[in-house]
């Protein structure tokens, strides 16, 4: 069913003038007179056409129909004539990109803003029976209206849509349109379209109609990608990586002095930046500060800070997962601070968070530290097969250029067995023997794992230099107890109560940047998380009135930083629509052609008085 709709309706009480068109056309001409000789030929022929034709020339009705349909043709294209769907069960799903590239404001007007006008319009096109679903698509995409038709609660739901700073999984959100949207939904993307590309690939083939509305085009910007704090014996570094396309100064000020401010020009890869921090904190629980600035600010103003916040850590911890060992204990008088815990496998004693966990002995269990080190066992929950054993087997090649060999030779190292292993696709061999791997590196599910294929007592490695060494290099930052905090705004935050002898109810409080305050009462060893999209700014968690953590938040992506506005293609089976924003709308405009008609029919009539004044 089609439906009629008019922008300026009250536009339509210009066709009233088509009544005095047709009283000009009904109403007598004037004749002239004209002097003959005699008038009874004319009479008899008059009164012969008379009798054969009673009603006028059809070429004099045709002119009326041509005057009348221009007259229409010009009412109608003035009121804003659009052609749209009747009701009666329409189901619309409206998916909006709120990432942070949707921010970006250009020439007053945002893309978020444009996005949100044509959701808008969209729903003032919807009838009685029509239903409307709104998914907003960020990092993790969730619905905010859900198959109604209450147009009014959807569009008060719309207005309150703003960009965030996150990135957009695309493919999650179509996933969820497709499970929202019913048989013959019309599925409509608001976006720019500056997401992983290839997110589109794997979607299902669905019988559906799909709008991609372009909100933005390309646009140069410059932003801050990814930060890092690294400690050594020659002190403390801010690395910083800026990427896009432009010139700006790059400041960096600690609380609210600049410290250092560099000229960064970028021409669409990435660039490095390094920072010497000065007067790091000296004690545990004290942090300083940093905040990174790309100056001037451009159009997208979420990529042109970063928050880190940089403090001492307590010594370094170690929890070896196994029989108790002399050589692993030993390390305490290698690594100065260092404190070494011992537990058997599967322990359900461990508490708190370590920063290395070395394993001897295979569990079921994951330890909990940010770094794990395997020796002789694999990693539980990751693919790793255990195939055999390799009997004395012999080096074949290593990265000496990998941090974890800095240091540590291993050309006099000695092995009587070792486990033969499958590793995942994603694992990095660093040492290789002849028959297989010996050391793995494999980030993946959030962990940090090593595996050192050869058993402890396999090998001499325990007996030489290069074992404190290798352990030194695995705890990294924490051997200088100096670690920078700045976590992506996409991720969730977790805070933990301390566990251990700090046993019992403890009293938790976070502060946000924009100085809200979060409470929770935790037992020893709970975890608070808030959930994201975080704001940018510090976070600042406090236990029993005690502050205990602080950290800094960031976007750092590159995907929105980049600002490469690229429609893709969706399954193939789906009808594909891509249009851009001001061209977009859920009712067909018609004006234009009713202004054609209108052209058309005034030049057919011109026509016509010509040939008619030619046989005169």
């Amino acid at each position: 069913m089609i439906a009629l709709v008019f922008d300026t309706p009250w536009f339509l009480a210009a066709l009233v003038a088509m009544l005095p068109v047709i009283a000009f056309f009904l109403l007598k001409r004037k004749r002239r007179d004209v002097p003959v000789s005699s008038s009874m030929l004319w009479q008899r022929a008059l009164k012969e056409t008379m009798a054969r034709t009673p009603f006028r020339k059809p070429s004099e009705w045709l002119s009326l129909l041509l005057m009348l349909l221009a007259l229409a043709g010009v009412v109608f294209g003035s009121a804003g004539l659009r052609l749209g769907s009747g009701g009666g069960g329409r189901a619309l799903v409206l998916v909006v990109d709120v990432s942070a590239s949707m921010s970006l404001e250009h020439e007053g007007e945002s893309r978020i803003g444009i996005a949100r006008a044509k959701a808008a319009e969209a729903l003032d096109a919807l009838k009685d029976g029509d239903q409307v679903t709104v998914i907003a698509a960020g990092t993790n995409p969730r619905v905010l209206v859900h198959a109604t038709a209450d147009i009014a609660a959807a569009r008060r739901v719309l207005d309150d849509v703003q960009a965030e700073p996150v990135g957009c999984d695309m493919r999650s959100a179509m996933s969820l349109a497709f499970a929202e949207g019913r048989d013959g939904a019309e599925i409509v993307v608001l976006s720019d379209f500056c997401h992983d590309q290839d997110s589109w690939a794997d979607l299902p083939d669905q019988s559906a109609t799909i709008t991609l509305v372009q909100c933005g085009q390309d646009q140069p910007n410059v932003g801050i990608t990814y930060t890092d704090v690294s400690a050594d014996d020659g002190g403390v570094s801010v690395l910083v990586r800026v990427a896009g396309d432009g010139a700006r100064t790059l400041s960096l000020l600690i609380g609210d002095a600049l410290t250092d401010a560099r000229e960064v020009v970028c021409g669409g890869e990435e660039i490095t930046v390094v920072f010497n921090l000065p007067n790091p904190p000296e004690e545990a629980g004290e942090f300083q500060r940093a905040t990174l600035k790309l100056e001037p600010a451009d159009d997208l103003k979420l990529d042109d800070t970063a928050f880190i916040s940089i403090g001492r850590t307590d010594p370094p911890r170690i929890l070896h997962v196994g029989a108790a060992d002399p050589f692993i204990m030993r390390l305490e008088a290698a690594v100065p601070g260092l404190v070494v815990n011992n537990v058997s496998p599967g322990s359900p004693d461990i508490q708190g968070r370590y920063d290395l966990a070395i394993v001897t002995e295979q569990t079921a269990n994951i330890p909990p530290a940010r770094c794990e080190l395997y020796i002789g066992c694999v990693p539980p929950g990751l693919p790793f097969v255990d195939e055999g054993e390799i009997a004395q087997p012999e080096l074949a090649d290593w990265d000496s250029t990998h941090p974890l060999l800095r240091g540590v030779g291993l050309e006099n190292l000695l092995f009587a067995r070792a486990r033969k292993l499958s590793v995942p696709r994603k694992a990095i061999e660093i040492v290789k023997f002849r028959d297989g791997p010996l050391l793995l590196e494999l980030r993946a599910d959030g962990r940090e794992t090593y595996t050192w294929s050869c058993g402890l007592n396999d090998s001499n490695l325990v007996l030489r230099p290069a074992f404190p060494v290798f352990i030194r290099n695995l705890l990294g930052e924490a051997i200088h107890r100096v670690q920078g905090r700045s976590m992506p705004c996409s991720r969730d935050l977790t805070f933990s109560a301390p566990g251990g002898d700090a046993a019992g109810e403890h009293d938790f409080q976070l502060r946000l940047p924009d100085g809200d305050e979060r409470t929770a009462h935790l037992l020893a060893g709970e975890a608070f998380t808030q959930r994201a999209p975080q704001g940018l700014g510090f976070y600042s968690a406090a236990i029993d009135g005690t502050p205990s953590s602080e950290l800094g938040t960031g976007l750092y992506s590159l995907a929105e930083t980049s600002l490469k506005a690229a429609p893709p293609k969706p399954p193939e089976k789906s009808e594909v629509e891509v249009v851009s924003a001001s061209a977009w709308t859920l009712e067909r405009p018609v004006w234009r052609w009713c202004a054609a008609v209108a052209i058309l029919a005034l030049l057919a009539e011109l026509a016509l008085w010509l040939v008619k004044n030619r046989r005169i």
